[in-house]
């Protein structure tokens, strides 16, 4: 499974602005905007 996360401060809470053809996201936690975060792989935990 992968995540995005924010270059900026590490935080993983990332929620969309604007949707559409920009497809802006923002870090709920600094509030830094971009059009493409990162992902990271993690595992997913069995239950």
């Amino acid at each position: 499974m992968k995540i995005r996360f924010c270059p900026k401060c590490k935080n993983t809470q990332i929620v969309d602005v604007a949707g559409g053809k920009i497809g802006l996201l923002e870090c709920v936690k600094c509030k830094f905007r971009s059009v493409a975060f990162p992902e990271m792989e993690v595992k997913k935990n069995k239950k």
